[in-house]
């Protein structure tokens, strides 16, 4: 088996477990076998094939050192013959790679090492055998997924999940209608732009282009339908995987060049640009849909992120801050601090959409890639003129509106096809972080805006949720309220200790409440700790319970309140 090798650095943890593999979802009733040869291909759709295999076989988290160039070698050759020939067969055993050769049988794990499971995989990739699987993955809860990211490296995604009140949802018939909800299904009155001209220009990817995008993935990000995670394209063309790494990564660039200029056979599309779905209980009970896209996609989309980062940044700026503005949410914050504070304002105006990102249309995204991002309009068009896959557990849904769900270049294209919009508005203040709008101004102004809003969102597949929307009236204008209650009667009015942008207070009045939830969610925190181990638990106080609490108190002291507790201390205790 694997060796764990653990480094401790001030600054950072980094465990590196080539043995741990990732927990199936399912317990199989019959021995799996592995998809066939490309000479024998199997009649099943590959979505279906990537189904059964993703709930029933577990991958390696990391591929082990000394089967890297072996590894390499062999998805190169994969990667190779999706290049000439682009066939569905080709894509096949390209999309199944990973349940071929980066699983692990545990029958075997006591007599062989993983080096030698894994190499002996790359030589017979069409075995069968019977995993003995009795666990799922969702069972052993929050701290095991804690103990697990910290095991990847992955510190900011632990802390993340440490502090969140969101829990696993439920296999139950209630979770997938709640999903199939959140991906409606789209109008029959879209009017798509024309498809891209064969002649028409694309972005194409360097090898050293392609590193940068691959290294650019958080430690610990998952794998999308084919269960082939970034870090195992890190693995594979690090220096440790040889030539043999180097030839696949030049296999990998002519790869994304295929997607980029929107030549991918269209009986793999549904699946390449398809995602993997899990859901999660919101703290008010509703289902937060989380999705992870296939990496080769994500890859090709970060590309076009990094591409066109400052052309959007620019065209977006100052009144959408959600992309390409480097720090937009703390200006975005300040920004409504200030405007307020200094009194100019009848009235602030919270907007929220429901369901944003997944309901837009798509006839709108697509029109503005071309008009604005024309050299991602091929790759795009793939990606969104048809439905996708969306496999949750055993059941699939089809995401045809709106933005992809783990697609890198959704928050670009949301504001894309929102920016026409927002640019009409005449509010005095109007900033957007993506989908989270604020406008300020006189009432009669604001009010104008709000149905402009309605009206034009409607027009595009958007809805105001009128019940969250939020106002605040400094001097609370009853005249003024009534404005805007005709207008949406369950309206939220907001006091000045309940001001909030992006989670973060505005005035002084509110930073009060604001510190002590920070307060009681760190105490909230401390207790999980203690179900941790003492060395997980104190990585997570040095890099970021730490740094948060400080930055609290000093919080405390800049705004002149009474010095409260030190956290780190009560954090400390716990740890203890």
């Amino acid at each position: 088996m694997g060796r764990l090798v653990l480094s401790v650095r001030p600054e950072s943890i980094r465990q590196v477990h080539c043995g741990k593999v990732h927990k199936p979802h399912g317990v199989p009733s019959a021995p799996v076998s592995l998809p066939s040869t490309p000479s024998n291909p199997d009649p099943t759709p590959i979505w279906q094939q990537l189904c059964k295999l993703k709930n029933s076989i577990p991958v390696l988290k990391r591929v082990p050192r000394g089967a890297r160039p072996s590894v390499a070698a062999c998805l190169a050759r994969c990667v190779s013959l999706v290049d000439r020939e682009n066939s569905e067969r080709a894509w096949e055993r390209l999309l199944t790679f990973p349940y071929k050769i980066l699983h692990v049988q545990k029958n075997l794990a006591s007599k062989k090492t993983l080096t030698a499971q894994v190499k002996e995989n790359c030589n017979s990739p069409s075995t069968s055998f019977d995993p003995k699987f009795t666990a799922q993955f969702s069972h052993k809860g929050l701290l095991h997924h804690v103990e697990s990211k910290l095991g990847e490296g992955d510190i900011r995604g632990a802390a993340r999940i440490l502090f969140s009140s969101d829990v696993v949802a439920p296999c139950s018939p209630e979770t997938v209608a709640a999903l199939e909800s959140k991906h409606p299904a789209a109008s029959d009155d879209l009017s798509f732009p024309d498809p891209p001209a064969p002649e028409s220009d694309n972005l194409s990817i360097t090898a050293n282009q392609l590193c940068a995008a691959v290294g650019s993935f958080r430690s610990g990000s998952a794998g999308g339908l084919d269960g082939l995670t970034p870090q195992h394209h890190k693995d594979l063309t690090c220096s440790s995987a040889g030539e043999a790494g180097e030839s696949l990564l030049k296999e990998l660039t002519a790869l994304i060049n295929l997607m980029l200029s929107g030549n991918v056979n269209g009986a793999v599309i549904d699946v390449l640009y398809g995602a993997n779905l899990c859901a999660l209980r919101k703290k008010d009970g509703g289902i937060r849909p989380i999705a992870v896209g296939c990496t080769y996609r994500r890859i090709a989309a970060k590309f076009g992120c990094a591409y066109y980062k400052e052309t959007l940044a620019a065209k977006f700026q100052p009144l959408q801050l959600g992309f390409g503005s480097k720090g937009g949410c703390e200006a975005a914050v300040h920004a409504l601090s200030t405007y307020v504070n200094s009194g100019k304002g009848e009235v602030i105006l919270k907007v929220d959409i429901r369901n944003a990102f997944n309901s837009v249309n798509r006839d709108t995204l697509l029109t503005e890639v071309k008009n604005e991002i024309p050299k991602l309009y091929k790759f795009l068009w793939q990606c969104y003129r048809h439905s996708t896959k969306l496999l949750y557990k055993d059941q699939v849904l089809d995401s045809a509106v709106g933005c992809q769900q783990g697609d890198p270049l959704g928050p670009a294209i949301f504001s894309l096809a929102i920016n026409p919009i927002i640019r009409q508005l005449n509010s005095k203040f109007n900033v957007w972080y993506l989908d989270d709008g604020i406008l300020g101004g006189d009432a009669d102004t604001v009010a104008d805006d709000f149905r402009l809003l309605i009206q034009k969102f409607d027009s595009i597949g958007l809805q105001l949720n009128l019940s969250k929307c939020e106002i605040f009236i400094p001097d609370n204008n009853q005249q003024v309220f009534s404005k805007f209650q005709s207008i949406a009667p369950n309206l939220t009015v907001l006091e000045k200790s309940s001001l909030r942008l992006l989670g973060s207070p505005i005035l002084d009045e509110s930073f009060t409440s604001y510190i002590n939830e920070k307060i009681q969610n760190f105490n909230d925190v401390s207790e999980r700790l203690y179900k941790i181990s003492i060395h997980s638990a104190f990585t997570l106080i040095r890099t970021v319970f730490d740094r948060r609490a400080g930055c609290l108190e000093n919080g405390y002291s800049q705004y002149g309140f009474a010095r409260q507790p030190l956290l780190s201390e009560t954090m400390g205790r716990a740890a203890l």
